[in-house]
């Protein structure tokens, strides 16, 4: 992966995106240290991104994984079970 100096991706900033967009995938440096990356994502992908990186949805899913973990989940059977002992709402009765 070629790195790319915050200052020259300032300058060049039309040319490096365009190589992204293509495929090529950059290491943004400041003083010589790693501060980001860039990386060519198609429309279909953004949504998983974001749910993978995004510290609220991380934080949620760990959450969630822990209480299965503690056995604080309900199974399809159960659930389907659960569903079938309610009554059906009257239609328009809100």
């Amino acid at each position: 992966m070629p790195a790319v100096k915050v200052t020259d991706l300032k300058n060049r900033a039309t040319q490096i995106m365009r190589r992204v967009q293509n495929g090529g995938e950059f290491m943004v440096t400041k003083r010589g240290r790693p501060i980001a990356v860039i990386l060519p994502i198609a429309d279909d992908q953004l949504e998983d991104w974001i749910l993978a990186h995004h510290p609220e949805a991380v934080r949620r899913r760990e959450e969630a994984l822990a209480r299965i973990a503690a056995g604080e989940f309900v199974t399809g059977r159960k659930l389907r079970s659960r569903l079938k002992r309610l009554k059906p709402r009257a239609r328009g009765a809100d």
